[in-house]
């Protein structure tokens, strides 16, 4: 949250998410962009997530259940996920052997 572009990537990733849970008819809470921001306030800047340090050790990711995912499923139900779509383009870039 120390980095601003970094919350507004967040907000709108968990923006799009909600979109998709919409779409698919899964109720969701309106404040629940508002309630990971709080969360994520409750850690250091320094605290990094499992995705995060998976990564960084080259350890199997999610990458596939949760991002492939969710833009599957959007296209399924014609939802817009830019944000996603730049994630996934981004980490296939910087982690290729994870990705594949």
């Amino acid at each position: 949250l120390d980095n601003k572009e970094a919350e507004y990537l967040f907000i709108e990733l968990v923006s799009e998410w909600m979109q998709l849970a919409i779409a698919k008819n899964v109720e969701i809470d309106d404040n629940t962009v508002l309630n990971n921001l709080k969360l994520l306030g409750n850690f250091g800047s320094q605290v990094k997530s499992s995705f995060q340090l998976d990564l960084e050790k080259s350890k199997p990711t999610e990458i596939k259940s949760i991002i492939n995912y969710v833009i599957d499923e959007a296209k399924l139900f014609q939802v817009p996920t830019p944000n996603f779509d730049k994630a996934l383009i981004k980490l296939t870039q910087e982690y290729k052997t994870l990705v594949e």
